[in-house]
């Protein structure tokens, strides 16, 4: 029955049915080797004792960088998170860089701009979150 079945599928449809044959099989005996693992190896992250979120703000408001243009005084190789400090957050420094990179002024701005993170630690022994911030740069900008 299986074999009239597949005798049944068109061509294309065989082949992905070989494929994932030797796949499944192929998972089985090969183990925890990526794309075969069987536990959540990119799901669980590092234990940490500060969660740190990268601050952006303008005139002391939290804003979006592309709320801004002109940037002047601010060095884009410099947004790293600082050493010693555990993020999964780099990709959205990467990004605003890249925007004040490419929206650069050669005169300051009416807008006091400031980059850098906050740093959030909560007790272990009393729950209470204490909040602190690392203030990367300072520089202006104009609005768009």
């Amino acid at each position: 029955m299986l074999s009239r079945a597949i005798a049944a599928l068109d061509p294309s449809r065989r082949v992905a049915l070989a494929a994932f044959a030797v796949f499944f099989v192929g998972g089985l005996n090969v183990g925890e080797l990526y794309p075969f693992s069987r536990f959540s190896m990119y799901a669980a992250i590092e234990p940490r004792e500060e969660a740190a979120i990268p601050t952006f703000r303008a005139d002391g408001r939290d804003v979006e960088p592309e709320a801004l243009t002109g940037f002047f005084g601010l060095n884009p190789n410099g947004l790293a998170a600082p050493e010693g400090i555990v993020t999964s957050m780099d990709h959205v420094l990467r990004e605003r860089a890249a925007w004040i990179g490419a929206n650069t002024a050669t005169t300051p701005g009416p807008v006091t701009v400031e980059i850098g993170w906050e740093l959030w630690r909560i007790d272990p022994t009393t729950g209470a979150l204490t909040r602190r911030a690392l203030l990367l740069q300072t520089g202006s900008a104009r609005w768009r």
